[in-house]
């Protein structure tokens, strides 16, 4: 047999060194270690003020080994017990592995009484049962990760690896795995992102990863997952540990800091941004001190874990103004790694579905997020539908915000979603009148935006909801010099749908409106397009009907003439087909994304003058009287028309139009060319839907500017292309607009590109 190695004897000496940690772990006080007794080796012997303890330790799974062990032992033990006649006396033969049957019994044939043979996973448990904190850890929440179908912290979804980028250079990802594995080597690590973007749930994939390695291989460290947010006010670990043990019934919270302190475990932390400590007294300057103290706890387990604890921590990216605040807030070591989670790619998106059993085709607007997607999955709005339609974007988003606010009220502050909806519409307002429409938002920005809807002062609880709301970011704005950095919105579709909210409240309630008193006239950045339909949305849904509409319009014309309010509502007042009644807007030098008059509007006592026009989509049996007044406007594009003799007469003076979108030239040179008719009707509706602006196109829209001949083959064609997988039906009232699908955008674009050669199926058969 070949001998043994220099590797192995250096096994051997580490395996002896760990066993007596623990055991001096387990027996504090106690006195001795290695010694020589009888001319013998003994691995240790514990002298405490009860107990007396003899220790054998091997890594060897020999029967002899164990048979010879135990005689030590015995003889040992009998010495000890004679030595301290009013001490217990404990010989324990500790192995590497569990003991097997064969050293088992000859344990119990040599050892005697005091001598017990365990494994060293045995001996940790005497003094940590991790078996029994990781079952009760498993069954309690982590942090804001939720099953989007039911909203339990039970989560039931299958966890999809994120690209968890290394900053600054955002170039290198790491996985779960090798997070995972660099924990256990003592590495510290912070994970920040935005809200929803999936940081509680790779925590919780990291705490699973590392339990598992742990239940593999009891020497490997046991991992500790704390939720911030249930440790208000709390600074000393010790403390928090004990708090955290009662949370999640584990009995013995005395041996979790016992372990911590031991160095045998890993810690992770999440949501550094959901605690708060009390000592704010409003003062925007002292907000970096305050974020501070608030993350006290955090920066005393950094302090005072063992040297090889490995340490994760994880919050909301936009809550420190900068990374070295972070790093100096948090107590980070010099060579931490900084890791940003990113939405999810088209793939990840598609492999999410997949494997929650929610295969489908997705209507481009759905957003990467990780939470909005789950969210949007559990709404009903991704499922597999091969008939029948989907909401529409305008609806989708509306419930979006919702949730996410609804989330955001899990912390306890004392606020539900609604009111934390409201304060986000409301800073979408504010952030109507900066130069990007976004931001920056300062801090009076927000404690104002707070106390208008509420009605009170922010407080130290309700400033941790103001520190992290959703959808704002640190703002690059270079233009502010104090210590706290501004903040915007960072995501353009949930602005615009924060930006309906003000608007719609002055529907309902133009009178006692927050906006009511304000000065609109700076409003310059306008609802989107997909504002205008969440306010059309909410107005059908709320049931006011369209009188209300007028009464608002009216009223907005008297007291904010000219404003940004006036021009939301006149496009209102024509996207839905009522009156501006008594009112006589006149509206002059804005930018406006776009105007749609449909049938039966009348806006005819509305006058435009030197605006700018992105769109104007005219409906089919529109009334040519009831269109507003447009002097000097340039429209960008026209849809409904085909030339400037087509516009209705004495309605548009000294105007311009940069495009017709229904112009035969839009489209002639698909006609043109050498296809089958159905063909060509194919290209036409898919150049509309994805290559001209807009968020989808109605189906009135896709007949036009068609030969008449060819106008009858598009309901067929429609119905084609959404069995393909390229289109996707939507509900606007009682119209059906056509959204372009997510993952069909390339495929799409290629087809365009080379339509006589595509050899894509969805184009059928040459002639």
């Amino acid at each position: 047999m070949p001998g043994r190695s220099n590797d192995d004897f250096e096994q051997d000496r580490l395996f002896e060194e760990e066993v007596l940690r623990i055991a001096r772990m387990i027996y504090p006080g106690s006195l001795g270690g290695p010694t020589k007794i009888d001319g013998l080796e003994r691995d240790a012997v514990l002298v405490g003020r009860e107990v007396v303890v003899a220790i054998e330790a091997t890594r060897s799974r020999k029967m002899d080994k164990a048979e010879k062990d135990a005689k030590k032992l015995s003889r040992l033990t009998e010495r000890l017990a004679r030595e301290h006649p009013t001490k217990a006396v404990r010989g324990f033969f500790i192995t590497a592995e569990e003991p097997g049957a064969d050293q088992r019994d000859a344990v119990r044939r040599h050892g005697g009484p005091f001598v017990t043979p365990l494994s060293i996973r045995a001996l940790r448990k005497e003094l940590f049962d991790a078996a029994a904190y990781i079952a009760a850890r498993s069954d309690y929440a982590f942090g804001s990760a939720r099953d989007p179908r039911t909203n339990s912290s039970n989560v039931s979804t299958k966890y999809i690896g994120l690209d968890l980028l290394e900053r600054p250079l955002l170039t290198e990802a790491w996985a779960i795995q090798r997070i995972s594995d660099a924990l256990s080597d003592g590495h510290t690590l912070a994970l920040t992102g935005d809200y929803g973007i999936g940081k509680s749930m790779s925590l919780r994939e990291a705490w699973l990863t590392l339990g598992t390695k742990w239940q593999k291989d009891s020497t490997s460290r046991i991992p500790i997952h704390l939720n911030l947010r249930d440790h208000q006010g709390q600074d000393d670990p010790s403390e928090a540990l004990h708090r955290h043990a009662k949370r999640i019934g584990f009995a013995n919270s005395a041996d979790l800091v016992r372990a911590w302190r031991s160095d045998q475990t890993v810690l992770i932390l999440d949501g550094f941004d959901e605690i708060t400590f009390p000592g704010w007294t409003g003062n925007a300057k002292g907000l970096p001190d305050v974020r501070r103290r608030n993350v006290a706890l955090i920066r005393k387990f950094c302090e005072e874990s063992p040297l090889d604890t490995g340490i994760l921590v994880a919050g909301r990216s936009h809550f420190f103004d900068t990374e070295a605040e972070m790093a100096r807030s948090l107590g980070l070591s010099a060579a931490y790694t900084h890791l940003s989670a990113s939405d999810f790619s088209d793939k990840q998106i598609a492999d999410y579905l997949r494997t929650n059993g929610l295969e489908g085709v997705l209507p481009y607007w759905i957003p990467s997020r990780p939470l909005l997607v789950g969210y949007l999955a559990s709404m009903g709005l991704l499922s597999a539908q091969a008939s029948g339609n989907t909401e529409s974007p305008a609806a989708g988003w509306d419930l979006l915000l919702s949730r996410i606010c609804e989330r955001e009220a899990q912390i306890d502050v004392g606020l539900d979603g609604p009111t934390i909806r409201r304060i986000v519409e409301r800073l979408a307002s504010r952030a109507r009148r900066t130069t990007s429409g976004r931001g920056p938002l300062r801090f009076d920005d927000l404690s104002d935006a707070f106390r208008e809807v509420c009605g009170y002062q922010p407080d130290e609880g309700s400033r941790v909801i103001l520190d992290r709301l959703p959808g704002l970011g640190v703002s690059e704005s270079t233009d502010d010099q104090s210590s706290n950095l501004p903040r915007e919105f960072v995501d353009e579709d949930l602005t615009d749908t924060a930006r309906a909210g003000d608007v719609f409240e002055y529907v309902i309630s133009p009178r006692t409106s927050s906006i009511a008193g304000e000065d609109l006239r700076d409003w310059d950045f306008l609802l989107e397009d997909l504002g205008i339909e969440v306010l059309l949305h909410r107005i059908d849904q709320s049931g006011v009907g369209q009188a209300a509409v007028s009464a608002s319009l009216e009223l907005a014309t008297r007291q904010h003439a000219n404003s940004g309010l006036v021009v939301e509502l006149v496009r209102a007042v024509l996207a839905t087909g009522c009156s501006v009644g008594r009112a006589a807007p006149d509206i002059a030098d804005f930018v406006i994304p776009s105007i749609r008059v449909s049938s039966h509007a009348d806006a005819g006592a509305t006058v435009l003058r030197d605006c700018i026009v992105q769109r104007l989509e005219l409906e089919e049996d529109y009334s040519a009287s009831s269109v507003p007044l447009f002097t000097r406007v340039h429209f960008e594009t026209v849809d409904g028309a085909t030339a400037y003799t087509d516009l209705p007469g004495g309605r548009f003076e000294k105007c311009s139009v940069g495009e017709y979108g229904d112009s035969a030239s839009t489209t002639s040179a698909i006609l043109e060319l050498r296809l089958p008719d159905e063909t060509r009707v194919y290209l036409t509706i898919l150049k509309k839907v994805y290559l001209q602006r807009g968020r989808g196109r109605r189906e009135s829209a896709l007949v036009r500017g068609l030969p008449t001949q060819l106008q009858q083959l598009v309901g067929p064609a429609l119905t084609h292309l959404q069995s393909e997988g390229l289109l996707i039906p939507s509900r606007s009232g009682r119209e059906t607009i056509w959204l372009p699908a997510k993952r069909s955008q390339q495929r799409v674009r290629h087809i365009l590109a080379a339509p006589m050669s595509s050899k894509d199926p969805v184009l059928g058969r040459r002639r």
